[in-house]
């Protein structure tokens, strides 16, 4: 019986944080999860376009499994891991569960397709640690997202020479067909790693404001909530473990110039866990948890529906109807163009433009999405032949007619390879 409740908790709670993500994908496109899927195409059904900067394991997965089972299983995984890892550090099962689902956990973990997937490994990877497991788990969460491997640090807790050096094998067995891959086609095992790092880190501007506030707010409030009946608190290894979890998440949220919600995730286990062993009062925080969460998410649903310059659905199709008939197209938007079987690429820089001019590109620029401001400029525009503009997107066409028939693209951060 205690079984059979384990498993209908499980699978109840993985149902409940698949709808949002159900929900978020029929509702507009993510750019993220169409390049994952755009990469699982180029990977198993000889497709047309390819980012090398991304990690394989998502777009791999996505060869198996349909878009939607595959967010079911993701969902699923991470309430698997949730649940072991609740059972080894001896915390209230249902408590610990309901907290994680924060509003972080629950709008923003599964978007992308990565996030939840990997933090679902990283679970895996210290429950089984010091076990041989661990090292494997720990490669597939590298192999879902490279920024993980700042965790390695943990590892080292509470373990013998000769299984730390087991955690490494496995670790470098499991990651190592990603390096073969890489030296194999581009003659550098660590060329997406590098690519990966210098476009998300070493080449972006680091932006701060109040963003940042209102994440650290949607992270932390479920420990807020237990202060006013908090517990005596000794710090003991496994405390300290958690702690460096918490550090750890924060210093990579800050190494990366872009503030996504989304890269704090791994701090919301830490958050959990130390609610959980704060709280003498759990139906009060539990209840208010829920609340506060669920109002977060239906404002975030109602917000993203009324917001009428996302790229929509219905604009794929208008886009794909008026660009049928063109053969080269470069656009701010090209990896939502590329899913739609609309070959593009990149928006060109201010250097680069009259050059994409004189090869006749068709220019498809979407005015909400950040880069680039230059090409509404008019005297930029005035090089064009015809022009066509709505509330959202500029389609400029030179005088040119191209000259270059794209099959086939791929990116990396600074390069092109166009076929």
């Amino acid at each position: 019986m205690k079984k059979m409740k384990e498993v209908f908790t499980i699978l109840f709670f993985s149902i409940l944080i698949f709808i949002p993500a159900f929900l978020f994908h029929l509702i507009q496109p993510n750019w993220d999860f169409l390049a994952y899927q755009l990469n699982s195409e180029w990977f198993c059904k000889n497709g047309k376009y390819f980012e090398w900067f991304r990690p394989p394991l998502v777009p791999l997965l996505l060869c198996i499994f349909p878009n939607y089972v595959y967010l079911f299983i993701t969902s699923f995984l991470f309430i698997l891991s949730l649940h072991l890892f609740a059972k080894k550090f001896k915390l209230k099962q249902e408590f610990f569960l309901l907290t994680t689902f924060s509003p972080l956990i629950l709008i923003f973990s599964n978007q992308t397709g990565c996030d939840l997937i990997a933090l679902a490994f990283l679970l895996f990877s210290f429950y089984f640690h010091p076990r041989i497991f661990s090292g494997f788990f720990y490669g597939l969460s590298l192999l879902t997202r490279y920024n993980y491997l700042i965790y390695f640090p943990l590892f080292i807790f509470k373990v013998k020479p000769k299984k730390f050096l087991l955690f490494l094998i496995f670790t470098f067995l499991t990651f190592s067909p990603w390096l073969i891959f890489n030296f194999v086609k581009l003659q550098d095992p660590f060329f997406s790693l590098k690519n990966s790092y210098e476009m998300n880190v070493a080449r972006r501007e680091h932006r701060f404001g109040f963003k940042t506030l209102e994440h650290f707010i949607l992270l932390a409030f479920p420990l807020f909530l237990s202060f006013p009946s908090s517990k005596k608190f000794k710090f003991n290894k496994i405390n300290l473990f958690f702690l460096f979890l918490l550090i750890l998440t924060l210093l990579s949220y800050f190494q990366i110039p872009y503030k996504f919600e989304r890269f704090l995730l791994p701090a919301v286990i830490s958050i959990s866990y130390f609610t959980c062993k704060l709280t003498k009062n759990f139906k009060l925080v539990l209840i208010l948890t829920i609340l506060i969460s669920f109002l977060i998410l239906f404002q975030v649903f109602e917000s993203g529906i009324q917001d009428k310059n996302s790229v929509t659905w219905q604009d794929l199709e208008f886009l794909s109807f008026y660009l049928k008939n063109e053969t080269c197209i470069t656009s701010n938007v090209w990896v939502i163009l590329n899913y739609k079987k609309i070959t593009a690429v990149p928006i060109p820089f201010p250097y680069q433009f009259d050059e994409y001019l004189e090869k006749g590109f068709v220019f498809v620029i979407h005015k909400y999405t950040e880069d680039p401001t230059y090409i509404q400029n008019q005297t930029y525009l005035s090089k064009f032949h015809r022009i066509y503009e709505d509330q959202k997107f500029l389609i400029a066409k030179p005088y040119e007619e191209c000259k270059l028939n794209i099959n086939k693209v791929e990116i990396s951060y600074g390069k092109l390879w166009i076929s």
